[in-house]
């Protein structure tokens, strides 16, 4: 009885596990129909969407699928040039783009990777403001054209050209309320090597004071002084040389000026009095920047020893002297020595290729070198090329026009053509009534025989207090001849 009972149990809980077993198999059955049915739905969207973008787009992943299915089966090692450049484990390439670098799962990564707000608001913000920029340079291309332009002839040498274009520049800067301190200091530091920078003044309004002591500023600050301390070292010359005014040179006693300009060297500077236009009243500063000048300027000291020397027809060697002390010492400074040291130098009979290369170095467009050049060629008898390289700037209206005619006239006059030399020598004088041009025009109106035009620039001579050359005289007189004026001695009229 008792195993009846048993069994019964046993058959009882075999019953109760077959059910639960049956209701764990329905339950899983339909947990794997809504996955099917998941999965269905989901292929149908996908397909959905490869169709919107491309037909051919399913198919190629479910290629794909299998090329990576059939890849990734593969027991061989992929060498390392044909890994996937993004994930470097798996083969690159795939069926619709072999040469891709990427394999497809990174690939379609890629294709399907998503913007960020920020990934097009930035780039649209760098669009803007660069097209703002654009505005902005625009209404000021100008100015910008206008300074490259002179930087241009700067690097050539052409140190004239560039300063007008840079007064063209500020001209536009200032019309625009614009302050462009570079173009100011690149101004400067132009109009500072041609000698330019002493007859204009910086606005005090360009720069601030403190400005100046900033080490980009230090040649604005620089020029500022050395124009400062050459302006009152001209001034205390005047107060040296007013001392000893006299109308003949032989009173002028030169030992003693030059010892009192020497004493300057060392000493203190007195500041130069500047007094109102108007008012008549004297001028507390003379500097834009209140500038304090502590010294005499030393190019300027000796420029004006070699003044003393001329004006008291001191021998050439001491002429000399000051102006090749200066090329010593400031040999940047050709526009205050170049030209003096080139005339010397040819009414010397020396060599005058140095200071012409020096000139050009500095300034391409200082026509002194080209005066040098033809005096230089008309002493050695080369008349022809000399007077070529005269017409050139006679016809450009030159600064110097007026040398190059008088060279030309000199050429003409030993060429035996007077006429052109009378005509060369009017033209001259006409542009420059100095002493050398009329005391040429004199040689001139003796060899055609014009008295009328020797008595007008001997009366012109007369109510200036000055001498006729005695060269001329002696020509007038037959006491010697143009040879002897022009290819001896010192190859001039003066």
């Amino acid at each position: 009885m008792d195993e009846n009972k048993e069994n019964n149990v046993n058959s009882a809980e075999d019953e109760q596990l077959k059910k639960e077993l049956d209701q764990l198999a329905k339950v899983f059955q339909e947990e794997l129909d809504k996955a099917k049915a998941q999965e269905i739905d989901e292929e149908s969207e996908a397909r959905d969407g490869e169709e919107v973008f491309g037909g051919e787009g399913l198919i190629q992943d479910l290629e794909d699928v299998q090329t990576v299915s059939h890849d990734e089966s593969e027991t061989e090692e992929i060498p390392e040039e044909e890994l996937c450049e993004c994930c470097g484990e798996k083969r690159r390439g795939t069926k619709k783009n072999p040469d891709s670098p990427y394999c497809y799962e990174c690939e379609k990564a890629l294709r399907h990777y998503p913007f960020e707000l920020l990934n097009v608001i930035i780039p649209l913000l760098i669009i803007a403001l660069s097209l703002y920029c654009c505005y902005i340079f625009s209404d000021n291309i100008g100015i910008y054209a206008a300074v490259q332009q002179a930087d241009k002839y700067v690097s050539e040498k052409k140190l004239y050209t560039a300063s007008s274009a840079y007064d063209m520049a500020i001209e536009k800067m200032e019309s625009g309320n614009i302050n462009g301190e570079l173009v100011y200091k690149r101004a400067l530091d132009c109009s500072y090597k041609t000698g330019m920078f002493l007859n204009s003044d910086l606005k005090e309004d360009v720069f601030k004071s403190w400005e100046l002591k900033l080490p980009h500023l230090k040649s604005v600050y620089n020029i500022q002084l050395e124009a400062l301390e050459m302006r009152n070292t001209q001034s205390a010359i005047d107060e040296i040389l007013y001392k000893y005014d006299s109308e003949d040179v032989k009173d002028i006693p030169y030992d003693k000026i030059i010892e009192e300009i020497n004493a300057l060297v060392d000493a203190p500077a007195k500041e130069m009095p500047v007094y109102d236009g108007e008012t008549g009243e004297e001028i507390s500063t003379t500097s834009a920047y209140n500038i304090k000048v502590k010294n005499y300027s030393k190019p300027m000291l000796l420029y004006y020893e070699f003044y003393i020397a001329v004006i008291c027809e001191k021998d050439t060697e001491t002429q000399l002297s000051f102006l090749e002390k200066i090329r010593e010492e400031y040999p940047e400074m050709t526009w205050i020595y170049g030209a003096m040291l080139g005339d010397i130098y040819n009414k010397s009979n020396k060599d005058v290729s140095g200071i012409i290369k020096k000139i050009r170095e500095v300034n391409a467009e200082d026509t002194s070198a080209d005066v040098i050049e033809a005096t230089a060629l008309r002493i050695k008898g080369d008349y022809d090329k000399a007077m070529e390289i005269c017409n050139k700037f006679i016809d450009k209206e030159d600064t110097y026009a007026y040398e190059f005619l008088r060279q030309k006239a000199i050429c003409q006059l030993l060429k035996d053509d007077y006429e052109a030399a009378f005509k060369t020598a009017q033209q001259a004088y006409s542009q420059s009534a100095v002493p050398l041009t009329a005391n040429l025009l004199l040689v001139c109106s003796i060899a055609v025989n014009d008295s009328d035009t020797y008595s007008e620039i001997e009366e012109m001579f007369k109510q200036s207090n000055m001498n006729i050359s005695g060269e001329v005289l002696d020509y007038k007189n037959g006491k010697t001849s143009l040879e002897q004026i022009f290819t001896k001695g010192d190859f001039d009229v003066v």
